[in-house]
């Protein structure tokens, strides 16, 4: 896995669930109008690969078997083929499944690693858009499931996630150097059986592998909750158009997700 993914989907993946982890307590299209996804994410259906085995799981969190919560979640995330056309796996390994997550401190700094409170489940994949050229990644992007102990857990994590965007509009990466600003909420898309919907979208500043750093890069992020479950999509585009086609791959990729509810 390269530096820039590797870290892309670890810091993004706190902003779903432990942005706010010291603090307890504008603009998307709405998913239902967003348009017609660009032919290269158009769904297509080959065999995906299979879900994490819970060996696999298990190992990742250093115990004899799986979190509680593991099984419900591990095929909900999304394979790459369900992304649409020509998207792979991104990073090895393209699977996560730990319960502790860096955290923001008071400063609006990323570190450390702490279990999100209540998690009992998760599975994050990661994916990504090979450019025309085959010169570098045109489209990033994860979907997350997560299972808490209760729905009063799920929403408050949901809460934190939101008020987190409001007490850190920008960020930073202690660990990588990735930088994250012009954080904010926007108005959120309807998700079909969700009982909460979040959306946020901002600038990612990348310390690539060769260490230098990435143009600035528009990301959406979207939050779906469901009684205890806890899905979330991650896009960002590095060929140069802009915060709308990344609105459309996560919208897609939420559509795609909701149909797991």
């Amino acid at each position: 896995m390269s530096s820039r993914t590797a870290l892309r989907a670890a810091a993004l993946a706190v902003s779903a669930l432990a942005l706010t982890a010291c603090n307890d307590p504008g603009g998307a299209a709405a998913v239902s109008a967003a348009p017609s996804a660009p032919a290269s994410a158009a769904a297509s259906a080959p065999a995906g690969k299979p879900s994490a085995p819970a060996s696999a799981a298990a190992a990742d969190h250093g115990l004899d078997s799986p979190p509680p919560g593991q099984a419900r979640v591990a095929g909900l995330a999304l394979l790459p083929w369900e992304w649409g056309n020509g998207f792979k796996e991104s990073g090895k390994p393209s699977e996560d499944t730990s319960l502790a997550l860096p955290a923001l401190d008071a400063s609006c700094h990323l570190t450390g690693s702490t279990p999100v409170k209540g998690l009992t489940g998760r599975m994050q994949r990661t994916v990504e858009l090979p450019s025309p050229a085959g010169t570098g990644v045109s489209v990033f992007g994860w979907s997350e499931a997560e299972v808490f102990g209760s729905a009063d857990a799920s929403h408050r994590d949901f809460a934190d996630t939101r008020a987190g965007a409001k007490r850190c509009p920008a960020y930073t990466d202690d660990a990588s150097g990735d930088r994250f600003s012009g954080v904010h909420e926007v108005k959120a898309p309807s998700v079909a059986g969700a009982d909460e919907v979040y959306a946020e979208e901002g600038t990612g500043v990348f310390v690539l592998a060769d260490g230098k750093k990435s143009d600035p890069l528009p990301y959406v992020l979207l939050v779906a909750r469901k009684g205890e479950v806890t899905f979330d999509v991650y896009a960002d585009i590095d060929d140069g158009r802009g915060i709308a086609a990344a609105r459309t791959y996560a919208g897609e990729a939420m559509r795609t997700l909701a149909i797991k509810f």
